[in-house]
């Protein structure tokens, strides 16, 4: 990645995706933050269940969004998301917007490779 040394103009909105990864990593959190102004809103979108760590370093003052409702995934991806999900009860409240139920999903199961196949052997 390149960053810039410091915003040439200041900007009214940054927004940052994946911000769960970004802020985790002190180069690339200080490298965000030079691009902040003293007008500068920041708009963070983050899914701490993706994330490594469980303690992110966010700006001070930042409120917390939860979204609930999934616009893009049929009801049985939402439904087989859950399983992964962090937020114990509070997972049974994400819903579908939309009642399309979707084709029904199909299960990949792969060998697991052993450590004496030095991952490239057959797993079995």
């Amino acid at each position: 990645r390149r960053w810039p040394a410091a915003a040439a103009e200041e900007y009214s909105l940054l927004l940052v995706d994946e911000a769960h990864h970004l802020y985790d990593n002190a180069a690339s959190r200080a490298a965000i933050e030079r691009l902040v102004g003293p007008r500068t809103r920041r708009l963070l979108l983050s899914d701490v269940s993706q994330a490594v760590a469980r303690s992110i370093a966010y700006p001070a003052g930042a409120a917390d969004v939860h979204l609930s409702e999934v616009v893009r995934c049929s009801r049985r991806i939402v439904a087989g998301a859950m399983a992964f999900q962090l937020g114990g009860e509070a997972k049974l409240l994400t819903r579908c917007h939309h009642e399309s139920t979707g084709p029904p999903l199909r299960s990949f199961l792969f060998d697991a490779e052993r450590e004496e196949d030095g991952g490239g052997g057959s797993g079995g």
